[in-house]
Order: C-alpha cells, then sequence, then structure tokens
C-alpha cells in the first residue's frame, strides 16, 4: 500500500512511501518507486501510514458509563462506578460495553491494548470478536488480609477462563492487583507470586491521586476515612505508593510490571522505577478530568522510562482516542514547563507507537514499520482543509484537527477498519443494542 506520508517511527518520514505486507508482516518499506513499481496495491492518497497506536491503558468494560461522572473527583467516582458495575450491569452488558469500546479504538486507529478489566472475560471475547491485538490484564480486588483466600480462588478460575479463550499470538493475559487501597499488601505479594508462577505480566493502579499518597504515607485522608468506615485495617507507610510496592517487592517484577498514572511521583520514585525498568502508563485526559494532577513527563522522558500512552476508560476520559491524548499531553506539557521544546510531535508519536510496545514488551513484534514485524499498520487521511498546508505530517497529527476516523487500521496484514467502517460488527446493531442497555443505566442514575 502506498500514502503520501509513510513514518516508520524507527526511520525518517519516507513521501511519498509504501509498504509491502505479505503473510501478515511487514516485507518491505520506502519510496513508492522502490516498492510500488512490482507490487501494485492500496492507493491511500494524501493520508499518513504509520504503525498502529498502541493503548497502553483501557477498561473496555466501562464503555457504557461513559459520562456517569463528568463532575466527581476520584473517590466519588469510584463509588459511582462500583455501584453501577455490580447493582445495575449485568453480564451481557459488559459484553457489549467491551465490543462498543473495541469498535471505538478500530475507529480511532488503535491496533493494540491493555486492558484491565474485573470482567476480563468479556473484554477478552470483545478483543476476539474485533480483531484487535491486545492483553487482558484480569482484576483483582481484596483489601483485607482476610480476603486474600477468596480473591486467590476467583482469580485463578478467571485466569483460566482467559487462558483457554484468548486468540493464541494475538491476544495474551495478565494479573492486575488493583491498586495499594483495594488490594492489601499479602494479595499484592500472592499475585506476584502467581505472575511468576504462570509468567504473567501484572499491572497496578499506583500514584494517581493526593488522597493515595496521603493514605499510604500518613494513614489519612478520604480513603483512609473510608477503610476505617468499613473497618478495614490500614496503617501508615511513611513512605510513597512507589516506594511501598518497592518495598513489598513488586518492583522485583522489572519488565513484567506495568504502573498506571504514577501522578503523584519525587525524584526517588523515578530512580527506583528506571532501575527496575518497569513500564508507565500515562493517562493524561483521565488524570486532568479527574481533577488529580499533571503527570512529571519530562522528569520520566530524561530518566529513559518504557513510557506509553493510555485513554484509560470512557467512564473517566470519555474517549478512546491515543491521538486526542497525544495532543493535549503536548499542550498541557508545553503550558506546564513553559516552553514549546517539551513534548515534540515525533516523540510523541513515538510514545504512541513504538514506546507503547516497549511499555508492553512487544517491541520486537510491533510499534514500527520494519521488515518482519507485524503488519499492525494505521493511516489517517489529511485531505481536509483543516489540514492545509501541511510541512509536517507528525505535527499535523499532533497539533491540528482530529483528522476524522482512521483511513485505515490493520492487524496482521486483516483490514479491521475502512474509512471508519468497521469491517468485523455491524456497527448500526451494535449502538441500537448499546443505547438500550444505556438507557436502562440512566434511568437508575
Amino acid at each position: 500500500m502506498k500514502a503520501r506520508w509513510v513514518l516508520p517511527i524507527s526511520a525518517p518520514p519516507i513521501s511519498p512511501g509504501a509498504v509491502l505486507v505479505a503473510d501478515g508482516r511487514i516485507a518491505a518499506v520506502g519510496p513508492v518507486g522502490a516498492i510500488e513499481s512490482s507490487h501494485p496495491s492500496l492507493d491511500l492518497g494524501n493520508a499518513v501510514l504509520l504503525p498502529g497506536l498502541v493503548n497502553v491503558h483501557s477498561h473496555l468494560e466501562c464503555s457504557l458509563l461513559r459520562g456517569f461522572g463528568d463532575d466527581l473527583e476520584l473517590f466519588p467516582w469510584v463509588r459511582r462506578l462500583t455501584a453501577l458495575k455490580y447493582t445495575v450491569m449485568e453480564p451481557a452488558d459488559f459484553e457489549v460495553a467491551s465490543l462498543l469500546g473495541a469498535a471505538e479504538l478500530l475507529r480511532a486507529g488503535v491496533t493494540c491494548t491493555a486492558d484491565c478489566s474485573d470482567n476480563g472475560l468479556a473484554v477478552l471475547r470483545g478483543l476476539a470478536v474485533s480483531g484487535l491485538r491486545g492483553r487482558v490484564y484480569q482484576e483483582v480486588f481484596g483489601p483485607s488480609a482476610a480476603d486474600v483466600p477468596a480473591s486467590l480462588a476467583g482469580l485463578a478460575a478467571k485466569l483460566d477462563l482467559l487462558q483457554t479463550e484468548r486468540p493464541a499470538g494475538r491476544v495474551d493475559v495478565g494479573i492486575s492487583p488493583h491498586a495499594p487501597y483495594t488490594v492489601c499488601a499479602e494479595l499484592f505479594g500472592a499475585c506476584a507470586e502467581l505472575g511468576r508462577a504462570r509468567g504473567m505480566p501484572l499491572a497496578v493502579h499506583i500514584a494517581e491521586s493526593p488522597a493515595e499518597v496521603s493514605l499510604i504515607r500518613d494513614g489519612a485522608g478520604p480513603i483512609a476515612e473510608a477503610m476505617a468506615a468499613r473497618e478495614l485495617p490500614w496503617s501508615a507507610r511513611g513512605t510513597s505508593p512507589v516506594r511501598y510496592l518497592r518495598d513489598l517487592g513488586l518492583l522485583d517484577l522489572a519488565e513484567t510490571l506495568q504502573l498506571i498514572h504514577c501522578v503523584h511521583i519525587d525524584d526517588d520514585d523515578v530512580d527506583a522505577m528506571a532501575a527496575a525498568r518497569v513500564g508507565i502508563a500515562h493517562c493524561p485526559r483521565s488524570n486532568a478530568k479527574l481533577g488529580n494532577g499533571v503527570f512529571p513527563a519530562a522528569a520520566l522522558a530524561d530518566a529513559r522510562l518504557r513510557l506509553g500512552i493510555g485513554t484509560d476508560s470512557s467512564a473517566s476520559n470519555n474517549a478512546l482516542s491515543v491521538l486526542e491524548e497525544l495532543r493535549f499531553t503536548a499542550l498541557l506539557q508545553r503550558a506546564v514547563e513553559r516552553t514549546p521544546h517539551a513534548s515534540s510531535a515525533a516523540a510523541l508519536l513515538e510514545l504512541a507507537t513504538l514506546g507503547g510496545a516497549r511499555c508492553l514488551g512487544l517491541e520486537s513484534a510491533i510499534g514500527s514499520i520494519d521488515p518482519g514485524k507485524q503488519a499492525d499498520l494505521a493511516a489517517f487521511s489529511l485531505d481536509g482543509p483543516e489540514h492545509v498546508p501541511c510541512p509536517d505530517p507528525a505535527g499535523a497529527l499532533v497539533f491540528g484537527p482530529a483528522p476524522g476516523p482512521a483511513a485505515l487500521t490493520m492487524v496482521g496484514g486483516r483490514v479491521l477498519c475502512r474509512d471508519g467502517r468497521v469491517a468485523s460488527f455491524d456497527i448500526p446493531a451494535l449502538l441500537d443494542d448499546a443505547r438500550a442497555r444505556a438507557a436502562r443505566l440512566i434511568a437508575r442514575f
């Protein structure tokens, strides 16, 4: 296929460029004349062709909860979502939510997502039907040591089902002990051991809010008060959330551990994460919307950490567009740092492709347009008046208006979305079903 621009990420842009795909992999990339002369194929026209976008953190099970907590702080928001998920939503709702989220990702040019959900099987089935590549981190909860046996038994049963149903070679499985305010120290340790035993990566929400910092460091604040009201044991650790995980031995998991959010961290935390080479999921718009703060991108970039971009859920962000995350990141970081040199368009596109692949330990297979890698590709048209002139295609994608649904989304050489039309779904029927289910939720809202 050819396009006005090809952005391999691992090499300079090519214009006009072409990519040859064979047997689901990238066979060649280069100027049109060198590739296309003997291999005529799809002409994407005035478009940017780049590696498929990698979303390193989502909650597809929450895709029917968009807009249910738009003006709430984190913990009132958590309580509202928890009530809806566990007292109103039905099993089939989570399946439809996962399909809805998968369709949205494909229309946004995302080819791989790392999802944390309690209803992991519903998400896995959504990924299987959609054709997306991904990882399903099965969430587990247990704030008291007394919860550990039951939590582990439930987790093991869910992991067995996920392993049985996963599309091998395209979706893998991990474990997500949710966060330090929902998972006790004993359960964190047990999850780490289970991850080692099963060869599964772990993901943890950490250092997301000031309230979490107060809980772990001082044993005070709104989370501590809520735990006391539920008679859940907790004592101040006198340290940061990240170093609390280090003290529990979780950072020893190194490259098989992903830390999500990491908004409230200091230099010692950065050093600990860099030494361990953990992956970090940056979710800028979710952090901002819930009033949790601004991710210290400059400090982490200097530390050369394995950093990727995540959207978080539709319930905390309202959109699953990685390109929108990049635009927000660029503008926010430039405002905070007070320099236009923070967060260049090219660096951000790398963060959303090869950086995301590194964060998930998948960089040998995806993230750049290199021969031998999986043919996971995305293309965006720049045909509209809002993209004229266009001296820099990376800048057009990051700083310009959203280019609309992807002109092409391809996973493993299979076209899953073309000009916004998702091949694997009956979108009108899916939307009708989703709206009917959402109406029931809204009636209880």
